[in-house]
């Protein structure tokens, strides 16, 4: 093929996070353009995360030190994403060798670090822990529980979310009421429980071995129909919250890392501690496929 006729391509990789295993964890796919991305339209951008038809694309630009985050609908992302950081910092080192790289983005300044295994990101730690109240009975519909189930509750991370605390018991039984959750004025509804708690006997996902601490603090399932997803497979962005409702709940200090284990269908283990204002959420990640997209 001549030069003239040749596609200048876009190359992308996909990467697996809060997980060491292929084909589990959360999956995202980031795009280093071959050119500057001043050369790209939003459209081009909003076509190439619908065609991956991952949870997240992100293009970065290395030169320009900037990313941006869209949803598999194409749209770009209104809040940031703690597993499409952690995937991005996972890609730029297998492509640069770079285990600290510091972006621009309309999140505002986006800090990745890598050490040994683990991807790290800092998330600004805003309104913490506090909780604000809301009727339980919203919370019972849209877990399919019961009140007695539900030791703590309400509208967290600025009211975008609303959260249930429940007993490992009722944990363990969990079958949420999608439809009901999809009415919501929220962007989603998680809940939690202490210790290491699934639906399965004897079940711990495979992105969950042999790759960080096996200690277990507190367990989670995030429900997000609103974004175009029943449920999410690993959240980093609500641990900023879940790290320092449980820090405190559980007596840790600020800075001593905590576990937490999302016990959806592919699950994720993920590391958090609280230090300087942020809230460092880190994994292990996995790449997995790879390839070039044309930039026509």
């Amino acid at each position: 093929m001549s030069a003239m006729h040749k596609v200048a391509a876009a190359h992308f990789q996909v990467v697996n996070v809060f997980t060491s295993t292929v084909f589990s964890g959360n999956p995202t796919c980031v795009v280093f353009p071959a050119k500057s991305m001043m050369h790209m339209s939003d459209e081009w951008m909003s076509k190439v995360a619908r065609e991956t038809a991952q949870p997240t694309t992100s293009f970065v630009d290395l030169e320009m030190g900037t990313v941006r985050m869209f949803n598999l609908h194409g749209k770009e992302m209104a809040i940031l994403s703690g597993h499409t950081c952690l995937g991005v910092a996972a890609a730029v080192r297998a492509r640069t060798g770079l285990a600290a790289v510091d972006l621009t983005s309309i999140y505002g300044k986006v800090s990745l670090r890598s050490e040994g295994l683990l991807y790290e990101v800092a998330l600004p730690s805003g309104k913490g822990s506090a909780i604000e109240t809301m009727p339980r009975a919203t919370l019972e519909e849209a877990l399919n529980t019961k009140g007695s189930d539900i030791l703590q509750h309400g509208l967290v991370l600025g009211g975008k979310f609303m959260f249930a605390e429940l007993t490992p018991e009722a944990f363990a039984l969990l079958t949420p009421d999608i439809a009901a959750i999809r009415k919501l004025e929220a962007v989603g509804v998680f809940a939690c429980t202490a210790g290491a708690v699934t639906q399965q006997k004897d079940y711990l996902p495979e992105c969950a071995v042999g790759v960080l601490d096996q200690r277990t603090d507190f367990t989670v399932r995030n429900f997000v129909p609103a974004l175009g997803i029943d449920e999410d497979i690993a959240t980093g962005s609500i641990q900023v919250f879940l790290n320092q409702y449980y820090a405190e709940k559980l007596g840790r200090a600020p800075e001593e890392p905590m576990y937490c284990l999302q016990a959806s269908r592919r699950g994720g283990l993920i590391r958090s501690r609280s230090a300087d204002e942020c809230v460092y959420v880190a994994g292990s990640c996995a790449l997995s496929l790879q390839g070039t997209i044309p930039l026509t």
